[in-house]
């Protein structure tokens, strides 16, 4: 532990003295010494200059090692399979990027998921000795012990044992987090919630929806693995079946993919031509449907506005129940637009109780479309820090 916050002291502060460590700390000097020289010879620290004495020896300025290690981060998603190789800084040093082809077998996805990975490590050109370990970012409800996807709608799988057909073809750590705890991991380290924000909710909004809580400065994950289901929210106990098999959830209301299902069903309404041409060749999404609404077709605009008050709703509904000090929105959708992320906004206040978080933030993630596979990446991150640095016990 003691490793731990010391590691954790000199990532935070940049350049650091072993005096401010020991500060920051509550640990002694002669404590802080023994640690950081520790972390000097694993290479995860380096000195960098000196500070101005006050009549003895100089304190050495500490920093700590941004490139001693790489990892590989993977983002499973519905239309891509984005793998990244970063630094332990999150700085990306390579990626690539294949369609998923959900519709294929498990076996022909891993393939795939597997031939990204090679590729990357390959094009990047980092030794093998510096690799820490590979993260993965899978949709849906997963065993984290044994890496068993139990169940991903969108995928179609049930019981699927991910994490150990990779582990068969790689020497090296590897770990499986529900894509949006992966999404929460990289706003933790990264994003909006490393500023001394404890308590937060990643909310994921794209192909279907989903979030994660970090309750207290902890990745809040339930008695079973399986909180943060906000896209399985009932919301219209009489409305559309979701892919989970329930009626009327947030996700078969207002993701992206009932944006655009809707779409098609109202097609007749919709009457533009460019969304009918997309419809009839199979290729219509809900990008489509927001380009629509941005020409100001009455019916794209009507649909997007719901999906903006469902999400606004459930949002309301979370901010009653938890008052988060943010909420931080993640995915394609959260990327629509700013009238579309004023609307949830806007939805969001009209719902929620009066007074009641007051204090709750709404922001839109500034990681992109990387966050998934950053987040993949920085467990295993966060694993060596909890370890003291000691690469041998991940």
């Amino acid at each position: 532990m003691n490793k731990r916050n010391v590691l954790q002291a000199i990532r935070a502060s940049g350049q650091v003295f072993k005096a401010e460590i020991a500060r920051s700390t509550g640990l002694s000097i002669p404590t802080v010494m023994k640690i950081t020289d520790e972390l000097i010879a694993r290479g995860l620290v380096k000195e960098t200059g000196k500070g101005e004495s006050s009549g003895g020896k100089p304190p050495q300025l500490l920093e700590f090692v941004q490139d001693r290690h790489y990892v590989v981060g993977v983002d499973i998603g519905t239309t891509n399979i984005l793998c990244i190789l970063m630094d332990m800084s999150a700085n990306i040093v390579y990626k690539h990027s294949v369609p998923t082809m959900v519709d294929d077998s498990p076996d022909v996805i891993i393939d795939r998921i597997a031939a990204s990975i090679d590729t990357v490590i390959a094009q990047s050109e980092v030794e093998q000795e510096c690799l820490l370990g590979i993260g993965l970012g899978m949709p849906g409800l997963l065993d984290k012990e044994t890496g068993t996807v139990l169940f991903s709608p969108d995928f179609h799988w049930e019981r699927i044992e991910l994490l150990s057909a990779l582990k068969a073809r790689y020497a090296m750590p590897m770990v499986v987090h529900n894509v949006t705890h992966s999404m929460a991991m990289a706003q933790k380290w990264f994003g909006y919630g490393r500023d001394d924000v404890n308590s937060f909710i990643c909310v994921n909004l794209g192909h279907g929806i989903g979030s994660a809580l970090f309750l207290d400065g902890e990745l809040f994950s339930g008695g079973s693995g399986s909180a943060g289901e906000l896209g399985h929210m009932t919301m219209e106990k009489d409305g559309p079946i979701c892919v989970c098999g329930n009626p009327g959830c947030l996700e078969a209301l207002a993701s992206g993919d009932a944006i655009a299902r809707r779409a098609r069903a109202e097609i007749s309404v919709l009457e533009d031509a460019i969304i009918r041409k997309k419809a009839d060749e199979g290729r219509l999404e809900a990008k489509d449907v927001f380009e629509a609404a941005g020409r100001q077709n009455d019916a794209a605009q009507r649909i997007i506005g719901d999906a903006a008050e469902y999400i606004g709703l459930a949002l309301a509904k979370v901010i009653n129940l938890l008052d988060p000090e943010m909420i931080v929105l993640e995915g394609g959708l959260s990327r629509a637009g700013s009238s579309f992320i004023t609307a949830i906004h806007d939805n969001a206040q009209r719902y929620q109780m009066k007074y009641a978080g007051r204090n709750t933030r709404i922001v839109v993630s500034e990681l992109a479309e990387q966050s998934a596979a950053i987040g993949s990446a920085t467990f295993l991150i966060k694993r060596l820090f909890d370890v003291g640095g000691d690469q041998t016990l991940l």
